[in-house]
């Protein structure tokens, strides 16, 4: 059984302001959906639409320069990833999906460096594309700033200090993926997808759409409000960007 499943929209600046309906509407997200549509943030559509632009740019490239930042040399979650080169979901086929990473870096002086982390590697960029470090650099940055400010409200609507959270981010082992889907390929079948179903390890999740390529994103998630039932949930893209709450945070 399908069930439709009210996400909260919310104005990042009303959250900002400590807005009493918006931290209330907030709360609710969190503890019953798990999922938020939050707009008015600090990045503008034109960034994200750019963003796009420069990974289209990449995954269109022949394979022979992705290979020269494939992740599957670096033990890391750095550089590109091939199709069927990840399956997050045990009962489905690998993933058809490519992806490419990059990650927070740890400052030059940070004695952290010593412990060879990969979860702070360097990051591998590639070659023959000038502006793509340039911009995939900004958004991250941007983006980790709006995740560190959802936190904080996280944590006001849950009646808890707003710093709570901040000395448990100071070195964030903050990840940006971009997924790349081809065409669905000849002969999948039921247990084939561009990603199988999954729920992220981290605490936040911010998802950004790519507006030109279709006027609806949709995804399916499951809830404890309904186990054992599918539940569906549609926002029009563009409208803005969409948060799941992770594993970590839900702990």
């Amino acid at each position: 059984m399908t069930q439709s499943l009210p996400i909260p929209r919310l104005d990042a600046r009303a959250l900002d302001a400590g807005a009493a309906s918006e931290l209330a509407a907030l709360r609710r997200g969190v503890e019953e959906a798990g999922f938020l549509v939050l707009h008015a943030t600090a990045i503008p559509r034109t960034q994200v639409e750019a963003l796009i632009a420069a990974y289209r740019d990449f995954f269109t490239r022949p394979e022979a320069e992705k290979r020269a930042v494939d992740m599957a040399r670096t033990g890391s979650n750095r550089g590109w990833g091939a199709p069927r080169s990840e399956r997050v979901d045990p009962a489905a086929n690998p993933d058809y999906k490519e992806v490419f990473d990059c990650g927070y870096e740890l400052p030059p002086d940070d004695p952290w460096r010593a412990r060879g982390l990969s979860v702070y590697a360097d990051n591998l960029w590639p070659e023959g594309l000038p502006a793509f470090r340039a911009t995939v650099e900004r958004y991250q940055r941007d983006a980790l700033a709006v995740s560190l400010r959802l936190l904080r409200a996280i944590a006001q609507a849950l009646g808890a200090d707003p710093e709570y959270f901040a000395d448990k981010f100071t070195r964030p082992m903050a990840l940006l993926r971009a997924n790349y889907y081809p065409p669905r390929p000849e002969g999948a079948g039921a247990r084939d997808f561009g990603i199988g179903a999954h729920t992220d390890y981290g605490c936040v999740t911010l998802l950004a759409t790519d507006v030109k390529r279709g006027p609806v994103m949709g995804w399916r998630c499951r809830t404890r409000a309904c186990a054992g039932q599918g539940r569906s949930a549609r926002d029009r893209a563009g409208r803005a960007e969409t948060r799941p709450v992770s594993d970590r945070a839900q702990r």
